[in-house]
């Protein structure tokens, strides 16, 4: 998904092994991309490069790339991510069990992991994604409980 909000489906040639967020971050600024594909209209193209600063996320569209490095001792935050454009996304971080939320931010490159995304308010679910970290504007550490918790009063004070 780029930054306007345009979908593109290609393919990238990477070391095997080699995790998605690693590969994007290493790239200085543009990645080579082939048999490039645009959904919305159908358009095709054998090659192009792409300005990596216009990629809000990326996926693989192979279910065995990994994402990110497994990290031993990890933990799955919940966060809530809001980048330009006003997106709001509930997602997991995958941090150090004692990790401050502001050193894995700082310390993450250019593209974050994201886990279990889900764009809200309409909670469609995203998956997992490279997302481009120069997007995020904030990031908010939540508890699913404690949002659960908020949904039944706003559902219940609505019932009122």
């Amino acid at each position: 998904m780029l930054r306007d909000g345009t979908q593109l489906e290609g393919s990238a040639f990477m070391s095997p092994g080699q995790h998605l967020t690693g590969y994007l971050s290493s790239r200085k600024t543009y990645v080579n991309l082939v048999r490039v594909r645009w959904p919305q209209s159908g358009e095709e193209a054998a090659h192009l490069v792409l300005n990596l600063g216009q990629v809000l996320w990326a996926s693989a569209l192979e279910e065995d790339m990994p994402l990110s490095q497994l990290m031993p001792a990890a933990v799955m935050r919940p966060v809530e991510i809001t980048t330009e454009g006003g997106l709001l996304l509930q997602c997991n971080l995958q941090l150090g069990a004692d990790q401050r939320l502001s050193d894995f931010m700082s310390a993450a490159g250019a593209f974050l992991p994201v886990f279990e995304a889900r764009l809200l308010p309409s909670e469609k679910l995203l998956g997992n994604f490279a997302l481009n970290a120069d997007t995020v504007h904030l990031v908010r550490e939540i508890s699913l409980e404690g949002v659960e918790a908020e949904e039944a009063l706003a559902a219940a004070a609505e019932g009122e």
